[in-house]
């Protein structure tokens, strides 16, 4: 008898794939192929500092880090194509999804 557990994912990894959920939806908008980079993985305390992810094609990409000072967990996260003016868009992602914002605040 195989007794299967089922984990519930934890906050991070929740947060992590609405992430790499949102990451995937900006890549597609510039035709860039998933396969050309390599998503971030999230714990409960990296990314510490302003990380950085570069996606191939778009010429831009993600600056992310947890945001403090949220009642909830939150990672806060800016994307743009430099080459693209007024690409840039600032997310801020929860367990309850990603939100886009208007205004950067870069």
């Amino acid at each position: 008898v195989v007794m299967l557990c089922s984990k519930s994912p934890t906050e991070v990894e929740q947060i992590q794939q609405h992430f790499h959920n949102l990451i995937q939806k900006v890549g597609a908008v510039y035709k860039v192929d998933p396969k050309d980079y390599q998503l971030p993985i999230l714990t409960e305390d990296e990314p510490k500092e302003e990380a950085w992810l570069a996606l191939p094609g778009m010429y831009g990409g993600f600056a992310y880090r947890w945001k403090e000072g949220t009642p909830k967990r939150t990672l806060w996260a800016v994307s743009w194509c430099r080459v693209v003016g007024g690409s840039e868009q600032e997310h801020t992602i929860t367990v309850d999804g990603a939100v886009t914002v208007d205004t950067p605040m870069y």
